[in-house]
């Protein structure tokens, strides 16, 4: 009974991790292109098909959302595999 506690209990703990550090990298991503993006009024280069902010975050990258989506369904799943462990024998 123990160790199926301890399981839960960690693979809860890695869960909430993960989506913690999800969500400060798409935070972070989000801000970041909001900055870029008064930049781009001043020199007046960006994309009217993306518009002023999906410009900024086109440049910004990709990347960074892409790998914090990931972040985030990976931490879903240890989430789900902590709430719903069962011990097998």
């Amino acid at each position: 009974m123990d160790e199926v506690f301890t399981i839960k209990v960690h693979s809860l703990k890695i869960g909430l991790t993960i989506m913690v550090i999800s969500a400060v990298l798409y935070a972070a991503t989000l801000i970041t292109a909001s900055i870029y993006s008064i930049v781009l009024i001043d020199i007046g280069s960006w994309n009217s098909e993306f518009g002023l902010y999906g410009s900024a975050l086109r440049e910004v990258g990709t990347l960074p959302l892409t790998l914090a989506i990931s972040f985030a369904v990976v931490g879903v799943y240890f989430i789900i595999i902590g709430i719903t462990y069962k011990e097998t024998k």
